[in-house]
């Protein structure tokens, strides 16, 4: 809601209280230091937004702030902890504010982001590079990176993140959405047009009606219960269409179950979906090795999102979990996976090159434990499986086991056992939710 909020204002305040932020996070003594935070940790960020929320109500009027000397920096970054080697970004935002203050004096526009709203251009989608370069031209000193932040907290954007191109696709405004997968350039280019439209006729930000139809959208019941505070209804893997407030015109393109009832959930696999269809069965039923791989990847997700972990199921209650186990060649799997725009692994790198980190591949692979294929969009393996899989080949083996599971029902199960522990967290140290946040991978 917060980020709603900020996306729905427009105003000059909320422009320069967004300029400065991006002023005063660069820190000239981390330039050129190439390491990273320890994962999960993010101490840097926390320090930082620690220091920016003391400075903040200096820093709120633009008027204040153009009347600022070196006595006010002095005693303001004391205040707020920040070490003085600040005072050069200190002293653009001053710069920054008198800057400001002759763009709203010359009515040339109502207001900073409709002055820069001017140089949006739809075809541009998520970087705007005009916007930018108006940006950097108008406030020397911003950098190219500062200038694509402002463009992304403002709302200048013209892209779609997928979550709002297939809630599109589920009322019937887009075409496609009958799979639940990514959607292409020319449906997200259809989306954008639609989303420009809309905020148009009701004079809201393009960002803000955007995140407002994307936020009805989560790929699965699993992300509802990993993060309850983005909760939607219509859920990519079983829409809650008795609570929507679109049902009444919603076409439900995508929802209706597939003929065969029994194996339909494969469909979301169609790369495999003969092989798989023709081994369908139950967790319990299947060697342990294969819900072994399911808990295996339900931790490996609860370390990526370390702010928003979920209580894992015991083993027992994932037997009744509809699964298949099949035995795919090497060949028909890394073609699949690099097919996939969304898997990480790129169409010429050869397999052998990705050397296992975090999993215990090689002991893996010794106990048969299957490659799992993760929930759509797209054909991605769970957890560390490109490195699972690259063992396989390692040792030798033409065929490995392929393993999916009816991800619905491994969610059903973590929801009426009350497993779930989740709890409410923004997606970075900044506090606010970012839409596009909600892309999967």
């Amino acid at each position: 809601m917060a980020c709603l909020r900020k996306l729905a204002d427009t105003s000059d305040r909320r422009f320069f209280s967004a300029l400065v932020d991006v002023t005063m996070r660069q820190d000239s003594h981390w330039r050129g230091y190439a390491f990273e935070t320890t994962p999960g940790s993010q101490w840097r960020c926390r320090v930082i937004e620690a220091r920016l929320e003391a400075l903040r109500p200096f820093m709120e009027s633009m008027y204040e702030v153009a009347t600022y000397g070196a006595v006010d920096r002095k005693r303001m970054l004391r205040v707020a902890g920040m070490p003085q080697r600040y005072k050069h970004n200190f002293a653009r935002c001053v710069d920054y504010a008198r800057i400001a203050i002759g763009i709203v004096d010359s009515g040339h526009a109502s207001g900073l982001t409709a002055f820069f709203a001017q140089y949006v251009r739809l075809e541009d989608g998520k970087h705007q590079p005009e916007a930018q370069k108006a940006l950097i031209d108008t406030f020397r000193g911003l950098g190219s990176d500062q200038a694509d932040a402002l463009v992304r907290q403002l709302g200048l954007y013209r892209c779609v993140s997928p979550p709002g191109v297939l809630v599109l696709q589920r009322l019937g405004v887009v075409s496609g959405g009958s799979l639940l997968r990514l959607p292409s350039e020319r449906e997200r280019s259809e989306a954008a047009v639609f989303y420009e439209k809309v905020a148009v006729a009701t004079e809201k930000p393009y960002g803000y009606v955007e995140a407002i139809f994307a936020s009805n959208f989560v790929w699965s019941l699993l992300d509802n219960i990993r993060w309850p505070g983005r909760r939607g209804t219509c859920i990519g893997d079983g829409p809650e269409c008795n609570v929507c407030a679109h049902a009444s015109y919603c076409r439900k393109s995508g929802v209706a179950e597939p003929p065969d009832t029994r194996v339909g959930w494969l469909c979301q696999y169609p790369a495999f979906y003969d092989q798989l269809a023709a081994s369908d069965s139950v967790l319990g039923r299947l060697p342990r090795a294969a819900r072994e791989a399911v808990l295996l990847a339900l931790r490996h997700e609860n370390a990526t999102f370390w702010r928003a972990p979920v209580g894992l199921p015991i083993e027992a209650k994932l037997l009744p979990v509809r699964a298949s186990l099949a035995d795919v060649t090497v060949d028909a799997l890394r073609a699949a996976l690099a097919r996939a725009a969304s898997d990480s692994l790129p169409e010429h790198e050869p397999l052998e090159a990705c050397l296992p980190e975090t999993w215990s591949v090689a002991e893996f692979v010794g106990r048969g434990v299957p490659c799992l294929l993760e929930s759509p969009p797209g054909m991605r393996l769970a957890g560390e499986g490109r490195e699972l899989l690259a063992e396989y080949v390692r040792r030798g083996h033409t065929t490995v086991p392929l393993l999916a599971v009816n991800w619905r029902d491994v969610a059903d199960t973590m929801a009426n056992d009350g497993l779930s522990t989740s709890k409410t967290y923004p997606d970075s140290g900044t506090g606010e939710l970012n839409p596009y946040s909600l892309d999967r991978h």
